[in-house]
């Protein structure tokens, strides 16, 4: 649905993407990003399958 409204939008030259905005949490790292310490568990206790 998504790429159809663009693909409209374009032929009809209503979009204009010199000002936008990305929100980072639904972009992909394309190379892969830094993780530096493990992310904690924000679970009260852990998962059955992870003891």
């Amino acid at each position: 649905m998504h790429a159809a409204l663009l693909t409209e939008l374009r032929r009809a030259d209503l979009l204009d993407l010199d000002d936008c905005a990305v929100d980072g949490s639904r972009v992909r790292a394309l190379k892969g990003g830094i993780t530096r310490d493990p992310r904690p568990s924000t679970a009260p206790a852990p998962a059955r399958n992870t003891i």
